[in-house]
């Protein structure tokens, strides 16, 4: 090998290349870094990196130059000694990939302004960033040995917090915040239930729990308009009847808690609804919200309803896992925790069992187990509708349980009981013992 001179230290892509050669041991660390063929714009590069990388899936080792010389003899493609680190080489690889992208991104968008969509011209800067986001990850590595201190902080930073221990966001059901210690950065929390069983009950009771504890949430439904939303947070905030608020037809009473409530929810910090289905239907179109509203929480109703921008059919197990490993990248990317919820589907149930839900319930793909850091049961009991279970059937942090709820379905309020009612002898209506949301 010759020595790089300064004109060709220019040359990033072939620098790069060369440093591997020059040092085999840097392949891990570009391993990790996930540099692909779509890195190298220059044409010459990229089958360079292409023979680098199918000889090394091969062998296991990073070819020599005389290995390379065989399809690209001298003259054709020069090999030169590069010094610079791996890290700063991969850091000017990703800024390149980064401006291409974004100069791509860019140029759809204009073209879309030009047309007069001005929908889809925001849609593409959005994609762009979910791409750049998703194809050029950022190291989020920890040395334990050096970061004792900053540990120790933040362990000091939660003691006295919360009686209870929860030192995330809380998720208004006690039985959970014991469980977990609340919702956690970063976190993908899956809800899933049967058609009519609940679940949307429960995460806008998590929403408001968010909103009740000081943070400011967002919350997207696809099931619901803004409108049905809106009155089954008044409705359960003033404590009055959602039926009559509906068709109109409150007490005096309930008018006056109702007026009460409103005026109390003005004066807090902001409770975001989002039924925009042609802006929220992709994770780029999620992403451009939160981009917008910046929320510290983030609820999702009927993520099954999305569409896949890779082209998979909605609803299809690939589809789906496109869409949670997407929402799991945003919870990392903007450091939130967000839940989201799907349907179970009945007929997986195992009936021997009591056919309720469970990890093989959860409806049209296997992904809402895998890339969640919490897979959440909801099911309304077969024997008394007025109760709901609560599962907690896979965590990183906790061991599976089920918590009983007992539901007022009209005003949106609920009960948690501190027993399991069906192993009582049916009283439980006339026990005080349970906590009250």
């Amino acid at each position: 090998m010759t020595t790089a001179s300064d004109t060709e230290l220019l040359d990033i892509e072939h620098r790069f290349i060369c440093r591997i050669l020059t040092q085999p041991e840097d392949w891990l660390i570009t391993a990790q870094a996930q540099i692909d063929e779509e890195f190298f714009q220059n044409s010459k590069h990229k089958k360079v990196w292409q023979a680098i990388t199918e000889y090394q899936r091969e062998y296991r080792s990073v070819p020599t130059v005389a290995v390379l010389r065989r399809d690209f003899p001298k003259g054709t493609y020069k090999f030169v000694r590069v010094e610079e680190p791996i890290e700063f080489l991969l850091d000017e690889l990703r800024d390149n990939r980064r401006s291409a992208l974004l100069e791509q991104g860019i140029a759809d968008a204009a073209t879309a302004w030009e047309d007069g969509d001005y929908s889809a011209s925001l849609a593409a800067l959005y994609h762009t960033s979910s791409v750049i986001n998703r194809v050029i990850p950022v190291a989020d590595d920890m040395d334990l040995t050096k970061t004792g201190d900053e540990r120790l902080a933040a362990y000091m930073e939660r003691i006295g917090m919360d009686e209870d221990g929860v030192v995330g966001i809380p998720t208004g059901y006690r039985c959970l915040d014991l469980a977990t210690g609340g919702l956690q950065p970063e976190q993908l929390i899956t809800l899933a239930g049967f058609s009519k069983n609940g679940k949307s009950f429960v995460l806008m009771d998590m929403a408001r729990a968010a909103h009740l504890s000081g943070h400011a949430p967002l919350f997207i439904g696809f099931e619901m308009s803004n409108r049905e939303q809106g009155e089954r947070v008044d409705a359960s905030r003033a404590g009055v009847s959602l039926t009559r608020l509906r068709n109109g037809t409150l007490s005096d009473a309930e008018w006056e808690l109702l007026k009460r409530s409103v005026a109390d929810l003005a004066n807090m910090h902001s409770f975001v609804l989002s039924a925009d289905r042609g802006r929220t239907m992709t994770i780029s179109g999620i992403a451009a919200k939160i981009e917008q509203i910046q929320p510290p929480v983030v609820y999702v109703d009927g993520v099954y309803m999305m569409e896949d921008e890779q082209g998979e059919p909605r609803m299809t197990p690939r589809a789906l896992s496109n869409l949670t490993q997407g929402f799991k990248r945003l919870a990392q990317t903007y450091k939130i925790p967000i839940v989201i919820s799907t349907q179970g589907l009945e007929w997986k149930a195992d009936k021997a069992k009591g056919g309720g839900m469970s990890r093989t319930t959860v409806g049209y793909g296997s992904s809402f187990l895998t890339d969640s850091d919490g897979l959440i049961g909801v099911e309304i009991s077969k024997d008394n509708p007025d109760i709901q279970i609560i599962k907690i059937l896979a965590s990183r942090t906790t061991q599976p349980q089920d918590f009983y709820v007992k539901r007022d379905w009209d005003k949106g309020s609920f009960e948690e009981l501190d027993y399991n009612p069906f192993e009582t002898d049916g009283s439980y209506e006339d026990d005080d013992d349970f906590a009250s949301y």
